[in-house]
């Protein structure tokens, strides 16, 4: 029989926690303390509450909808979001199996490391770039990134 939830160290929260911009820190505390995060959006535009968690050692459960696939990768365990008894099944593999769980820490850890904001940098500047037909490719190194952005040098 498997183990209830509640008895575990995690609390199974029956609400929505909204944090005030000021309670960062909070947060933090919350995803590294958490068993996971479940996130059954269908319409997330970039997938940026279970990116946090997983980059904090927080497993993240996600619907297969919207950037979700994408974003989370082979870092975040997938389920239906009408199949309520696969996220439970999850929730309990997370609970019941701490190796599974150290896992997918560890996965989500790696697929969230890829998103940095020097890489969303040379992303944009190669579409720029990409858009400028009668401009000489903008070459990518850190010594541009490391200035202000002057549009001239376009």
């Amino acid at each position: 029989m498997p183990k209830p939830l509640r008895s575990q160290p995690w609390p199974v929260l029956k609400s929505r926690y909204t944090l005030r911009p000021d309670e960062v820190t909070e947060l933090r505390a919350l995803y590294e303390e958490a068993l996971c995060i479940a996130f059954p959006s269908r319409t997330e535009g970039f997938g940026l509450p279970p990116l946090e968690a997983m980059l904090l050692g927080c497993p993240a459960i996600v619907a297969p909808c919207g950037a979700l696939p994408e974003v989370c990768g082979e870092g975040a365990l997938f389920a239906d979001p009408d199949d309520p008894d696969e996220w439970v099944r999850l929730i309990r593999a997370l609970v019941d199996d701490p190796s599974f769980r150290a896992r997918y820490a560890a996965l989500g850890r790696a697929q969230a490391g890829r998103f940095t904001w020097r890489a969303a940098a040379h992303q944009l500047l190669d579409a720029v770039a990409a858009l400028s037909t009668d401009r000489p490719r903008i070459r990518r190194s850190s010594h541009f990134l490391s200035h202000k952005f002057n549009a001239k040098r376009l």
